[in-house]
């Protein structure tokens, strides 16, 4: 398989910086960030975080913590829920790797 434009072949994608590591607090306020409405954003991360009982500063979450806020991102709704599905897989996987010892 190649790329549009490119005469080489593709063996893998490349890595992203998040690989094997679960989002972060950034990670998730910047795609809520760049997705909604600014006026929404604050809403929506001011409610998040009531919810889930983390100040709106947090800058660091548990792994509990984490599932919980992206538990109250998807029950936002419409792209929040595909947001936080594709985060969720994320979370999971670094996990997982971790377990493996990878």
């Amino acid at each position: 398989m190649t790329h549009p434009g490119s005469t080489r072949l593709a063996t893998r994608p490349p890595a992203g910086h998040h690989a094997a590591v679960p989002p972060t607090v950034t990670d998730v306020r910047d795609g809520l960030e760049a997705t909604l409405p600014a006026d929404d954003f604050e809403l929506v991360w001011a409610e998040v975080c009531a919810r889930v009982g983390v100040p709106t500063t947090v800058s660091v979450l548990d792994d509990a913590q984490l599932d919980s806020l992206l538990t109250q991102v998807a029950a936002q709704g419409s792209l929040c829920r595909v947001l936080a599905m594709s985060w969720r897989i994320r979370a999971t996987a670094a996990r997982k790797l971790t377990q493996l010892g990878r």
